[in-house]
């Protein structure tokens, strides 16, 4: 084999590994999206039990009276203020979910100073394990259970 067919062969390796990273990204960001409406409607659902929702209601309102949150990406916030008890693993899970969601499957590095001093090694914790899989389906068997 040839210096050029060995640059070849780690270029493709290179080009390949970069693309199923691009798909576990889109995954992962897909899955926090999810999650993220889930809670939403359940804070909806919660708040609507007791008070009857504004005929306009503005995106503001949501934030600041149901959601009660600035960043609406925020699984774990978003999560307590539903006033769920999560797992050690699920709060994991929804914090990498919230990577995924604000910037981790969108751009190419953090939106602040501080996620940036946050990043680990690419692809170093952000897998996603049969486990998590687990996790979330749990989680979401929760959360529905509370919409009655």
């Amino acid at each position: 084999m040839t210096v050029k067919d060995d640059r070849s062969l780690l270029r493709n390796h290179f080009e390949r590994n970069q693309n199923i990273r691009s798909l576990l990204e889109t995954n992962l960001l897909l899955l926090g999206f999810s999650i993220e409406n889930l809670l939403k409607g359940l804070l909806i659902y919660q708040y609507k039990k007791l008070y009857a929702l504004p005929e306009n209601c503005a995106f503001e309102f949501l934030e600041k009276n149901i959601w009660k949150i600035g960043n609406s990406h925020d699984l774990n916030r978003l999560s307590k203020n539903a006033g769920l008890e999560l797992t050690n693993d699920e709060a994991k899970l929804l914090t990498k979910l919230t990577k995924y969601s604000t910037w981790g499957g969108r751009y190419h590095i953090p939106k602040d100073d501080v996620g940036i001093s946050n990043v680990i090694t690419p692809g170093e914790g952000d897998l996603h394990t049969s486990q998590d899989q687990t996790t979330i389906d749990h989680l979401i068997k929760r959360v529905k259970e509370l919409i009655v």
